[in-house]
């Protein structure tokens, strides 16, 4: 969840770090009736989120952060397949992991909670303080912000899937 939202593996790692000592230094304050994973998710999405704005206020171009930036949410590739399938299936993945990128912070959140993490929707809302409607209702709005980006995406799936589907033409005018 803190790589989703900082998009550098080594940020992600210090932000669980952080979030697991303050999690241990404030046991005290644990309420049982939220869960103790909500709890600790809670804390983790707090942390990154302080992480991120510091960041925005300290602007770093280096390339290997660009390099991690740029890596895609972990989708699962069939192996066994045709080239032009693997292919397919990472185009497929690069889109998807980049329309989830582009998402606003809060509906990205929501998504990545319920979507990838597995969190059920009353237990996003706890984690990250909102109200049940609140929640599904970011829930709902990244959905749909994410069908009107795989359509885009489809159109140029196809628009490979033929390039790379058509012979060369020996002459100017062919088709």
């Amino acid at each position: 969840m803190a790589f989703c939202l900082l998009r550098n593996e080594a940020d992600a790692e210090d932000v669980v770090q952080e979030a697991f000592l303050k999690s241990f230094q404030n046991l005290t304050k644990f309420r049982i009736e939220s869960g103790f994973g909500t709890w600790l998710i809670g804390i983790v999405l707090n942390e990154a989120r302080e992480r991120s704005r510091k960041k925005k206020r300290t602007p770093m171009n280096s390339i290997n952060e660009e390099i991690k930036a740029s890596t895609s949410i972990a989708t699962p590739v069939d192996q066994r397949g045709l080239p032009s399938q693997h292919f397919e299936q990472k185009e497929t993945a690069a889109l998807l992991s980049q329309a989830v990128f582009s998402l606003p912070e809060s509906y990205r959140e929501m998504f990545m909670l319920r979507m990838v993490e597995g969190w059920s929707v009353k237990d996003s809302a706890q984690i990250l303080s909102i109200d049940l409607s609140t929640a599904k209702a970011r829930l709902h709005t990244a959905r749909r912000m994410l069908q009107g980006k795989s359509s885009t995406g489809s159109a140029r799936i196809s628009a490979v899937r033929r390039n790379s589907n058509t012979e060369p033409s020996l002459t100017a005018g062919s088709k």
